[in-house]
């Protein structure tokens, strides 16, 4: 295994550490692994899950770069010319294009954990080079189920009138939000800052992203933990999309007994291990792809 890190991008200002294989295939045929920031964490990932991950998947023959959006950990801040979003695309495309000259990988995978699930999306769209992109614990769509779920968690947690008593403030503080005046405007974050949260898009709108990324010949997975009160049952993806036609090839899956940031090495073993199959099976999609004859 060979690693050194390296600068790229707009002069030289965003910082990746390339982890490539001892003996590095140079045929062109399998997939490069893009590892990036999940929120603000620095690009070794959360409990240095993007360090053990490259290291295993270079032990297997596939190359990657695990690097830091512009203005995060070692990377420098960007122009500000573009929104958030749009240069986290460009930075991460940088990324896609260092890997391709160093170990001359044509095709890509995105992890995207969390925050990083947006950002592999609108890249997705935006690029054909990507093999498959992963969006762990991005966007979540709600069902009739999941918030039956979710309030019966609540008052399991915290008893019927602390549970309703929320509810219930919930409510008035958003019915006062749609009346508060004009003037409040001001004050509301801007599209593309990069200190508020992206907001999911519309599910119709997501569904016809998903169609387009698929079309290009990616692929498609979504993965849940059970940290989160928006997701709260295994099949909740199929149940929100089941009449868009996504569900027929978006694969998803949900670990209901593992947190958003795993704490111990036992459920950080588990997740890291579906991460590095996700990427294998990619990889050797792409090679088979690649091998076959021309019909």
């Amino acid at each position: 295994m060979i690693e050194r890190s390296i600068a790229f991008g707009a002069d030289g200002g965003l910082i990746g550490t390339l982890c490539l294989p001892s003996a590095l295939c140079t045929d062109g045929k399998g997939v490069g692994q893009i590892l990036f920031n999940a929120g603000v964490v620095h690009r070794i990932g959360p409990h240095r899950l993007n360090v053990k991950l490259a290291r295993n998947l270079a032990s297997r023959g596939v190359a990657s770069i695990r690097f830091d959006l512009s203005g995060q950990g070692d990377s420098a801040r960007a122009s500000g010319n573009l929104a958030f979003e749009q240069q986290a695309v460009v930075d991460i495309r940088s990324a896609m294009d260092a890997l391709e000259e160093e170990a001359n990988v044509h095709r890509f995978a995105l992890l995207g954990y969390c925050s990083g699930g947006w950002h592999s999306y609108a890249t997705a769209l935006a690029d054909d080079r990507l093999a498959g992109i992963l969006m762990y614990d991005s966007y979540y769509y709600l069902t009739w189920r999941s918030g039956l779920i979710r309030r019966l968690l609540s008052i399991r947690r915290h008893g019927w009138t602390k549970a309703v008593g929320g509810w219930v403030g919930r409510r008035v503080m958003a019915l006062l939000g749609r009346i508060r005046p004009r003037a409040d405007a001001a004050f509301v974050e801007r599209p593309g800052q990069s200190y508020g949260l992206v907001r999911a898009p519309p599910k119709m709108e997501f569904a016809a992203g998903l169609r387009k990324i698929h079309a290009k010949g990616t692929n498609v997975t979504v993965m849940y933990s059970g940290g989160s009160r928006h997701y709260t049952y295994r099949d909740q993806f199929q149940d929100a999309f089941r009449h868009t036609g996504v569900t027929d090839f978006v694969q998803h899956d949900y670990f209901p007994d593992i947190g958003h940031t795993p704490t111990d090495l036992a459920t950080l073993s588990i997740l890291m291990k579906r991460f590095e199959e996700w990427t294998l099976e990619l990889d050797a999609a792409c090679r088979r792809s690649a091998t076959e004859p021309l019909r």
